[in-house]
């Protein structure tokens, strides 16, 4: 991984880049610490690393902001809240551990290294080259200082030197290879019978009184979205355009002024001139209405009929929206659901900053009517609570009679005879395999879920109630491990490198976990109980 990095950077170019990079960083890093707060009050210590409080509510702002413009609607509550606190604490612990462990075992990432890997890094890269514009725009818009993204940089090309270390290390001998195809490439022989959810349906009766009772117990699974409707004003590059009227007397001054276009005959151009003419001066009111619109907007706050007035722009109103419908072929893209649901719109009632959209217009919103989320009525979702109830009690009665013929068939008797006298029919499988296609794939996690001895002799029975509610009674009569012979000389390599590899990851999970087993950790987190893991 080093060496490819080195592979990127050589010549005098890449060395020009590195120094400049290095220097800008020096510069950058200088001006960090200058602005970083003072803070010294210590929220979490691993051994002897320690996070402040400050760090780490940076950290915190950071992680929100990103889930922010991953999944812009979502509602960033108390819940979401302690959640992305509590990822943020685990990953900054397992990091700082990792790193620690990394360090302690001899590795290291020079300067240098660092730098060169900040150069190489596809999404800095302009024209084939390392772009510091890009470089500031790109760390920027994720939350990060540069002296950050240098540390975490820093801490991944670390961590990863111990975990490739540790997961090429591990190798598999001649035997181990033939216990592994003889497991992997294992076949059995089964019954199995199959007693489905729905032949019980008819035969399931749901009281009224049940369907009030589920309701009265479940009323989170019926609510109503949170609603709002949008009043808003929209200017669309597509429609200024067409209002845009160029005369002949501008083609053709146009055409006198570029030489370039006077190897053909103005009639030849003349069509292109005036496209060009009409993007030209769209480009401009649009740009010059944007600002306007963004102006008077942010002036008066609390309305937009004083902007719709004064721009000739016609109002126009939503459907209803939700906090959902940003999907694709939703209504409106989600810069303007979020917009729609922000603190400023939703519970200030001002006027939403100006919003760009990705076909280039712009817009403005603001709320026009808010519904709160509610729970449906009785009436309109007792029909689905009953489809629910009968799915769960036809599931529970196939359990029950399949619980039933697995007593009778665990005293010796016949199973085909047991199946045909329930009206079911019993079904052989010969030599299934993991990957076996035409069975049930939960029977087949089943069927090897099961351990079992090639040598056993006597059949084995079981029992479970599939996702689908069927119930699957299954017997594994035979057990016929994987021969070495099935398999060509390359395959036996590669599945002998797959195994090594898994090994290799088990190897570094363990690794992990001791690091934390051995880990002196501290907690003193904000509004939180101060929380201690002494090893």
């Amino acid at each position: 991984m080093l060496q490819s990095i080195r592979d990127k950077t050589q010549g005098i170019i890449a060395t020009i880049i590195v120094g400049v990079v290095a220097l800008t960083f020096a510069i950058w890093g200088i001006h960090y610490y200058l602005e970083e707060s003072k803070s010294t009050t210590v929220v979490i210590q691993v051994n002897s690393a320690k996070l402040t409080q400050d760090n780490f509510e940076r950290i915190l702002r950071r992680d929100q902001r990103l889930l922010s413009l991953t999944r812009p609607n979502t509602e960033m509550t108390d819940v979401i809240q302690q959640k992305i606190q509590k990822m943020a604490v685990d990953q900054w612990i397992q990091t700082t551990l990792l790193t620690q462990g990394a360090k302690n075992s001899g590795f290291s990432v020079s300067p240098q290294i660092l730098q060169q890997t900040l150069a190489s890094l596809d999404m800095f890269q302009e024209k084939g080259q390392f772009s510091l514009a890009l470089y500031q725009q790109k760390i920027d818009y994720m939350g990060y200082t540069p002296e950050e993204f240098q540390k975490n940089l820093q801490d991944e090309l670390l961590v990863d030197q111990a975990r490739y270390g540790l997961s090429k290390s591990d190798f598999v001998l001649p035997n181990e290879l033939h216990q592994v195809i003889g497991t992997l490439y294992q076949t059995r022989d089964i019954g199995y019978v199959l007693i489905p959810q729905k032949s019980f349906i008819n035969s399931v009766t749901i009281k009224p009184e049940d369907i009030k009772s589920y309701y009265a117990a479940h009323q989170q699974d019926f609510m109503d979205p949170e609603k709002v409707k949008i009043e808003y004003l929209q200017i669309k590059p597509q429609d200024l355009k067409q209002q845009i009227t160029v005369s002949d007397d501008n083609i053709k001054a146009f055409y006198q002024e570029h030489p370039d276009l006077q190897t053909k005959s103005l009639a030849q151009v003349k069509n292109s001139i005036k496209e060009r003419l009409q993007n030209q001066n769209a480009d401009k009111l649009m740009a010059s209405l944007s600002d306007q619109l963004d102006s008077l907007s942010y002036e008066d706050p609390t309305s937009l009929q004083p902007v719709s007035q004064k721009l000739h722009i016609a109002t126009q109103v939503s459907d209803w929206l939700t906090r959902q419908d940003s999907s694709a072929g939703a209504p409106f893209p989600p810069a303007v659901i979020q917009a729609a649901f922000s603190n400023d719109v939703l519970q200030q009632g001002y006027n939403s900053s100006l919003l760009t959209l990705n076909d280039g217009s712009v817009m403005v919103l603001r709320l026009k009517a808010h519904e709160a989320s509610q729970v449906k009525p009785l009436a309109a979702v007792q029909d689905k609570i009953k489809a629910i109830l009968t799915a769960q009690a036809a599931k529970k009665a196939a359990a029950a009679k399949g619980d039933s013929i697995l007593k009778v068939l665990q005293q010796g008797l016949d199973p085909k005879t047991t199946a045909q006298k329930n009206g079911l029919v019993w079904q052989e499988a010969f030599g299934a395999a993991r990957t076996s296609t035409g069975l049930n794939p939960e029977l087949l996690v089943a069927l090897f879920n099961v351990s079992l001895d090639h040598k056993a002799k006597e059949a084995i029975l079981s029992g479970l109630v599939l996702s689908n509610g069927d119930y699957l009674l299954l017997q594994i009569k035979g057990v016929h491990p994987g021969v070495d012979s099935s398999l060509t000389a390359k395959d036996k390599i590669q599945l002998a490198q797959q195994w090594a590899e898994s090994l290799g990851q088990i190897d570094y999970a363990f690794y992990n976990r001791s690091l934390r087993d051995n880990a002196k950790i501290k907690m003193n987190l904000p509004k939180s109980e101060s929380n201690e893991e002494d090893n």
